[in-house]
């Protein structure tokens, strides 16, 4: 799931660098694009985070 989610968020970056470096607009499109998948990324991994510690946490209850 996660390298699935990684691999999609490489992609329009790596298209946005190729793009020629006199496109201003699209450089202040890619940054924006940048800033909510990075956002994306933080809530992602704090669900992550937060299922780790709830399985943790389950897991110390049975013993």
């Amino acid at each position: 799931c996660i390298m699935v989610f990684r691999e999609s968020r490489h992609k329009p970056m790596m298209s946005a660098q190729l793009a020629p470096s006199g496109s201003r607009p699209n450089a202040h499109v890619s940054s924006l694009a940048f800033m909510q998948t990075a956002q994306m990324e933080a809530q992602h991994n704090l669900t992550v985070t937060n299922l780790l510690e709830f399985s943790i946490r389950k897991s110390l209850e049975k013993l």
